[in-house]
C-alpha cells in the first residue's frame, strides 16, 4: 500500500508480545470513508517472522466512521482478504494502552483497557511463539481500495495527523522475559510513498525522539498540508 510511514522496529526476532502507551493525535483530518476515497491515520504493531506469521494489529481512524481496532495479515488473520475490524470510541489526544499478546491460545489486541480476541488461522499462535520482529508504526495511508493512487494525488488530499506518540513499550521474549524497547535494541525509519520514489516529501514528516525511564519515545506527525511537492 502506498502512503507515508514512521516505524520503530526491533533488531531481534525473539518477541511474542508488546505493551505500550499510545498518545492519540490531538488533531487529524476527517476524511469521508465512502468505500472509494479516504486517507487515514493508523497506529499499530507489526509482528512478523520467517515461520509465516505476519500481522498488523492496532487502530485506524476511518474518517466519518470513527476509530476502529483492526487486524490485517493474509495467511494469519481469519477474515476477508486477511482483514478484521471493529468500531470503538476514542478521544483526540488521549493516552491509551495498546497491547498484543496471547492468552488461552488466542491472539489478543488490547486497546484502552478492553481486550479483543482477534480471529486467526489455525496454526497462527504456533508460528507467533517462534518469535517475531516487532515494529510500532504511525502511518498516514490510503485505504486499500485506492492503494494505487499517485503520489501527488495522495499529497493533495491534505490529510494529516498531529501529536501522536508511542512510549513505554515492553516486549515479551520467547523465554518469557521482559525487555524495554529502547534506542539500542531498535531501529527507526520512515518509508515514503512506494508507488513513485521520485515524488516524496519528507517535509511532511515530524519526528521527535527521547528516552523516558529507559524507554524510547517517538513523537510523530504527518501533515500533507506542509508539502513542498505537487503544489500545482
Amino acid at each position: 500500500m502506498s502512503g507515508y510511514r514512521m516505524r520503530r522496529k526491533t533488531r531481534g526476532a525473539n518477541y511474542i508480545a508488546a505493551n505500550s502507551s499510545l498518545t492519540l493525535p490531538w488533531a487529524y483530518s476527517n476524511s469521508v470513508d465512502d468505500g472509494t476515497h479516504g486517507v487515514f491515520p493508523e497506529f499499530f504493531y507489526n509482528f512478523s517472522n520467517t515461520s509465516g506469521f505476519n500481522a498488523d494489529l492496532g487502530i485506524v481512524f476511518r474518517g466519518n466512521n470513527g476509530w476502529h481496532i483492526f487486524a490485517y495479515g493474509n495467511g494469519t488473520i481469519d477474515g476477508y482478504e486477511g482483514w478484521y475490524d471493529k468500531k470503538i470510541s476514542l478521544s483526540p489526544g488521549a493516552t491509551i494502552d495498546c497491547a498484543v499478546y496471547t492468552e488461552n491460545n488466542k491472539l489478543i489486541l488490547k486497546v484502552n483497557g478492553t481486550a479483543y480476541s482477534i480471529p486467526i488461522v489455525t496454526d497462527a499462535i504456533t508460528k507467533l511463539k517462534k518469535g517475531c520482529v516487532v515494529s510500532r508504526e504511525a502511518n498516514l495511508v490510503p485505504q486499500m481500495s485506492i492503494s494505487q493512487m499517485t503520489p501527488c494525488t495522495l499529497l493533495k488530499t491534505n490529510a494529516y495527523f498531529t501529536g501522536a506518540a508511542w512510549s513505554n513499550t515492553t516486549l515479551t521474549t520467547t523465554s518469557s522475559t521482559y525487555v524495554k524497547m529502547d534506542s539500542g535494541n531498535t531501529l527507526f525509519d520512515t518509508e515514503l510513498d512506494k508507488n513513485d520514489p521520485t515524488v516524496v516529501d519528507s517535509g511532511c514528516l515530524s519526528h521527535l525522539v527521547s528516552t523516558v525511564n529507559g524507554y524510547v519515545k517517538d513523537e510523530c506527525s504527518i501533515d500533507f498540508r506542509k508539502r513542498i511537492c505537487c503544489l500545482k
